[in-house]
């Protein structure tokens, strides 16, 4: 069973989007920024999601590197999802170095992370170094069927989510 099943909702208006999880119920868990750098080597990409991907991200004192198989799904993205916390982050990078990958430019960006019930909904804000990105919604569910009825109930046609990386999304935005 895939780990990740999301879609993502550009350019919302943050405020209302609270607004309207939290009149749903969801619980918001944290806010946080954090920092993110994706290694590339061959059969790996942050600009293509239909193949692998590898991160290593920073929130607070935690790091955590995150393994993304190919994405699949027709009308959301589907991916499985493996995640580990790791003791250093700047060893983590000399080590994925060392087995020959290739860092991309780290960013920033802040996140609110809700949740209802088993979905997720995290509002995030890219503001760094010259790489500004619109408010976007991404939510992750269990299940297609989940995340089709969180789109639902936030009043969002699941046909205008998109499918890819933020990068993917907004190439113009990010070296690549």
């Amino acid at each position: 069973m895939p780990d990740e099943i999301e879609l993502k909702f550009i350019e919302i208006d943050k405020e209302e989007t609270i607004q309207k999880l939290q009149a749903l119920g969801a619980e918001k868990k944290f806010e946080t920024e954090m920092k993110s750098i994706t290694f590339l080597a061959d059969g790996f990409s942050r600009a293509d999601s239909t193949k692998k991907y590898l991160r290593l991200r920073n929130i607070e004192k935690k790091s955590y590197l995150t393994y993304k198989s190919p994405g699949t799904g027709k009308d959301v993205h589907i991916r499985e999802e493996i995640e580990i916390e790791v003791h250093d982050f700047e060893t983590t990078i000399k080590f994925l170095l060392a087995l020959g990958f290739h860092p991309t430019p780290i960013f920033k960006k802040k996140r609110q992370h809700f949740k209802l019930g088993s979905t997720c909904f995290e509002i995030d804000e890219i503001d760094d170094d010259g790489k500004k990105v619109p408010p976007y919604l991404e939510i992750e569910a269990k299940t297609e069927e989940k995340l089709l009825e969180a789109c639902k109930k936030l009043g969002l046609d699941h046909s205008k989510g998109h499918k890819g990386t933020i990068v993917e999304i907004y190439p113009d935005k990010f070296d690549i």
